[in-house]
């Protein structure tokens, strides 16, 4: 028997505001707990919410790169439910009028996922369970998160595997850092994501849907879809109902466990926000939006790949790193050796940085800097190795400009052919028995009188130019062999 799995994904992702969604604390992760707080956002009675419009910007961004339908007014809803983290009662939030809609995004193998809307709300308070014995049957509430702005994207069920998902979510999390919307670390709550699953026999449609909620890492979900899919199909062959309801992940058991029977929009009695108006987006504001968008992920592994020829796991080494990305391509803009700074960058740039316990953008060598390294690299100037890699290194060491070093230490790279030809000559003649060994087929020593030039010139002769002199030469003594 053949079993269809239709997934779709509702992600929560921390807006990089400066403050709070409705009040002016501070949107601050790890702060002393407690401390961004006010009435505002710990609910008390005749509080007046005031919209961050900061948050309405980031939201258009990414509808704009997501090909979505702006809306021309925000409307804000209220959504009732009584947990210990959302002291109000309820959460501001949209409903039926969401900010954007009806985008997508493509994944892997050109499949289109649609994204059913895409709307800002406040986040709640987080509890904590303390495991000390001291605090045996105590739970402690921060409201430091409690009104801080997320978006929320809402996926149609496009999916159909966990491999989708999680290619979905990856490309999602590098858009949202693109766009310096969120930071997108998992760990600290700042992306969440709930997974709605349902399987059922091929041709019989849909069955159950069952959500798995909050999940924190890509592989959690990889995981929890897999064990979900396998688990239905099981109860499918045993006969068994599969129950509509919320589960919630267990990642140290690797299965999914009941948490609750599933909410429906009813249960939360939504209603129109009476103390925040319409908010009527303007044209100015979308034309602002739309103009500032950054080059967009996979429009820059387009470009990457096309201009600089690599390969799909360097582009990945440096798109999904925001840091990396964010270095190279301001060094790629004072180059047209772009291929010769990737090199540089991804080999002897992170080495150094490791070895020397630097952060990628420290006061030593800056994005112009190594561009200036691949300029000297790219225009013969000086060798890639091992004189580049020796001058990066002094550059690490000393804050010193490429060109400054090759200047101040004579290491420009020889690149006279009149007297490279002289030295290829002499490192053959110098040479008689591996010579008659080259001659004789053995091709290999061909790298060995490379060599010889280079130890000559302390390795300041032009690679290039000298094996181009070098095979020129060898060629007319096979020709002069008896």
């Amino acid at each position: 028997m053949t079993y269809i799995a239709t997934i779709g994904l509702e992600i929560h992702a921390q807006l990089l505001t400066e403050t709070k969604m409705f009040c002016r604390c501070r949107n601050s992760y790890g702060d002393v707990p407690n401390t961004n707080i006010c009435p505002i956002c710990l609910g008390h009675p005749g509080i007046l919410p005031v919209p961050n419009m900061k948050v309405i910007e980031f939201a258009l961004r990414l509808g704009y790169a997501t090909n979505s339908r702006i809306e021309d007014k925000v409307y804000f809803a209220r959504k009732n439910y009584f947990y210990p983290d959302l002291p109000k009662g309820y959460q501001i939030t949209q409903y039926a009028d969401p900010i954007c809609s009806d985008g997508y995004i493509d994944i892997e193998g050109n499949i289109r996922i649609r994204l059913k809307r895409i709307h800002v709300e406040e986040d709640s308070g987080k509890n904590f369970h303390p495991e000390r014995e001291e605090d045996e049957g105590l739970s402690y509430i921060d409201y430091n998160r409690g009104g801080v702005p997320l978006v929320e994207i809402v996926t149609e069920p496009d999916l159909h595997s966990a491999d989708e998902a999680y290619d979905f979510l990856k490309r999602l999390h590098k858009l949202l850092r693109f766009l310096g919307v969120c930071s997108g670390n998992m760990e600290k709550g700042e992306l969440r994501c709930d997974v709605n699953v349902d399987v059922a026999k091929e041709g019989e449609g849909h069955g159950t849907i069952v959500e798995i909620k909050n999940m924190n890492s890509f592989s959690n979900v990889k995981r929890a879809i897999e064990y979900e899919i396998d688990r239905q199909i099981a109860c499918y062959e045993e006969r068994e109902k599969v129950n509509k309801e919320t589960r919630t992940w267990d990642e140290r058991l690797g299965e999914t466990k009941p948490l609750r029977s599933k909410e429906y929009a009813e249960d939360y009695r939504y209603f129109p926000e009476p103390d925040i108006p319409p908010i009527v987006i303007s044209d100015e504001l979308k034309e602002h939006v739309k103009i500032s968008l950054p080059e967009l992920p996979w429009e820059l592994e387009e470009r990457l790949e096309k201009d600089l020829g690599l390969s799909k796991e360097n582009i990945s080494f440096l798109t999904d790193d925001l840091n990396n990305i964010k270095f190279f391509l301001k060094a790629e803009k004072h180059t047209p050796y772009k291929q010769i700074l990737f090199n540089i960058f991804s080999r002897d740039y992170m080495s150094i940085l490791k070895e020397k316990n630097l952060e990628i953008d420290n006061e030593r060598i800056s994005p112009q800097a190594l561009a200036d390294l691949a300029n000297n690299i790219g225009n013969g100037t000086i060798a890639p190795s091992p004189t580049g890699t020796a001058v990066l290194n002094e550059m690490a060491e000393t804050g010193r400009k490429a060109s400054d070093i090759i200047k101040d230490k004579g290491l420009m790279q020889i690149s006279d052919r009149e007297e490279l030809r002289s030295l290829v000559q002499q490192a053959v003649n110098a040479n008689p028995k591996q010579l008659k060994q080259y001659l004789s087929g053995k091709e290999v020593l061909f790298g060995f009188f490379i060599g010889q030039v280079m130890k000559a010139t302390g390795g300041k002769a032009n690679p290039k130019l000298v094996n181009e002199l070098m095979r020129v030469y060898l060629d007319s003594l096979k020709e002069d062999k008896p």
